[in-house]
C-alpha cells in the first residue's frame, strides 16, 4: 500500500505572494483602461475626471473606516472576506453600467469594497517581517510580477475583443483572490493591555514625522493618479494602441522588481529620508519626460522610472509606518498612508488632471505635477531633517 499524502498548503510567505500576484494582477487588468471604458460611454474630460475623483475619495473613507474597525475588532479575516466578495459583485455591476448616472453608484460601491483589500495584508506582512528580521519589498514585490502578468494578458485580449474583457479577467483573478484570503497570514502587532483604539489613535495623529510622510504621500499619490488616469489618453492622441499601452504597464512593472527585491537592503543603507527625496525628484523627471515625449512609444521608456520611484517610496513608506504605529494600530496607519496616496491624493490628482487636460493638454497637465513634486522634495528635506522628540525617544530606547 501507499503512504497517505496529506494535502499541504504554501507556507505562510507564500500564501502572501500569491495574495499580491493575484490582487495586483487583477488591478492591472481593469484599473488603467477604466478611463479608455468611461470615454467608450461617451463621458467627456471633466466627467472622467470627476468619477476618477470621486473614487479614491471614497476609498480613503471607507478604507480607513474598514481597517479602523479591523484594528478594533481585530477580525481581519472576517472583514477582508466581505471586502473581497463585495468587490467582485460591485465590479459585475459596472460592467454593465451605462452612461454617468449608472456608473456613479456602482463604480462607488466598487471603491468602497476595494479600499481594505490590499492595506490589510500590507500592514500584516510589514509587521510580520520586521518581527522575523524578513523584508517586506521581497514579499510585495510578486504584486508587481502579478501587475506585469495582468497587463501583459489583458492589453492583447482587449486589443482583439473589446474593453469588457478587461473585466472578465479582473472578475477572475478576483475570485482567486477570495480564495486565497481564506488562509492569507493576518499577523497585526496587538495593543499594550489598558490602551484604548482612540488613545491610540491621538498618540499616531501627535507625530510629526507620521504627518509629514502623509504629505509626501499625497502629493505622490496626486501625480501618480495622473499618470494612472491620463498617460492613456495622451499616448491614444499620440497614435497609440492598447497593445503599446499595455506594453507600457509591463515596463514599469518590470522595473518594480529589481526595486521592491533591494527595498529593504538600501532602506538599511541609506536611510528612508534620502530614498524618499530621490523618489520624489525622479518622479519629477518622469512627469517632465511625459509632457515633451514627441511620440507615443517614448513611453515605454520612460516608465522604466517607475521602479526607483514608486517601489522605492513605497517601501520605504511602508517600513516608516509600520515603524511609527502604536502596537495595534498598524492597519489604521497603513490605511492613512493608503488613503493620503490613493485616496485623497489620487482624487486630486484626477480632478485636477481632468480639468487640466480639458483646458490645456495632457503636456502641460504633466509639467504642473513635475514642479509640485519638485517643491515636496524640498519640503521633504527641510521637515524631516530633525526628528521629533517622539523619534529620538524611539531610537534611545532601542
Amino acid at each position: 500500500m501507499h503512504p497517505v499524502r496529506t494535502l499541504r498548503y504554501p507556507s505562510p510567505v507564500n500564501r502572501a505572494k500569491l495574495f499580491y500576484f493575484l490582487y495586483y494582477g487583477a488591478t492591472a487588468a481593469l484599473s488603467p483602461f477604466l478611463t479608455l471604458y468611461y470615454q467608450s460611454l461617451g463621458l467627456s474630460g471633466t466627467q472622467i475626471g470627476l468619477l476618477a475623483g470621486l473614487v479614491p475619495l471614497t476609498s480613503m473613507v471607507s478604507g480607513t473606516l474598514w481597517n479602523a474597525a479591523a484594528d478594533a475588532t481585530r477580525r481581519y479575516r472576517a472583514i477582508l472576506l466581505t471586502a473581497t466578495g463585495g468587490a467582485w459583485l460591485a465590479t459585475l455591476l459596472v460592467s454593465r453600467a451605462g452612461g454617468l448616472a449608472a456608473l456613479l453608484p456602482t463604480v462607488l460601491l466598487m471603491a468602497a469594497f476595494s479600499a481594505p483589500i490590499g492595506t490589510l495584508v500590507d500592514s500584516s506582512v510589514a509587521n510580520q517581517t520586521r518581527k522575523t528580521g524578513g523584508d517586506y519589498g521581497r514579499v510585495r514585490l510578486w504584486g508587481s510580477v502579478g501587475w506585469g502578468m495582468g497587463a501583459l494578458l489583458a492589453g492583447p485580449v482587449i486589443d482583439r475583443y473589446g474593453l469588457i474583457w478587461a473585466f472578465v479577467i479582473h472578475l477572475t483573478l478576483l475570485a482567486g483572490v477570495f480564495a486565497v484570503s481564506l488562509r492569507v497570514p493576518l499577523d497585526h502587532s496587538v495593543a499594550e493591555p489598558g490602551t484604548s483604539f482612540f488613545s491610540r489613535l491621538r498618540v499616531l495623529l501627535a507625530e510629526r514625522a507620521y504627518l509629514t510622510l502623509l504629505v509626501v504621500a499625497l502629493v505622490f499619490g496626486m501625480s501618480l493618479s495622473m499618470a494612472l488616469s491620463y498617460l492613456f489618453l495622451h499616448m491614444q492622441n499620440l497614435g497609440a494602441s492598447e497593445t503599446l499601452m499595455s506594453v507600457t504597464l509591463i515596463t514599469a512593472t518590470l522595473s518594480e522588481v529589481p526595486f521592491m527585491f533591494l527595498s529593504g537592503r538600501l532602506i538599511r543603507r541609506f536611510g528612508v529620508r534620502p530614498i524618499i527625496a530621490a523618489a520624489l525628484v525622479l518622479m519629477a523627471a518622469r512627469t517632465f519626460a511625459y509632457a515633451f515625449m514627441p511620440a507615443a512609444g517614448w513611453a515605454v521608456a520612460i516608465n522604466l522610472l517607475h521602479g526607483p520611484t514608486y517601489a522605492t517610496l513605497w517601501a520605504a513608506s511602508v517600513s516608516e509606518s509600520n515603524r511609527l504605529a502604536p502596537p495595534g494600530l498598524g492597519a489604521t496607519a497603513q490605511s492613512a498612508l493608503t488613503s493620503a496616496m490613493f485616496g485623497l491624493g489620487s482624487a486630486l490628482g484626477s480632478f485636477s488632471g481632468g480639468i487640466l487636460y480639458d483646458r490645456a493638454g495632457a503636456p502641460f497637465m504633466f509639467q504642473c505635477a513635475g514642479w509640485l513634486l519638485l517643491a515636496t522634495a524640498g519640503f521633504w528635506l527641510v521637515a524631516s531633517r530633525r526628528p521629533t522628540a517622539d523619534r529620538r525617544r524611539r531610537t534611545a530606547d532601542r
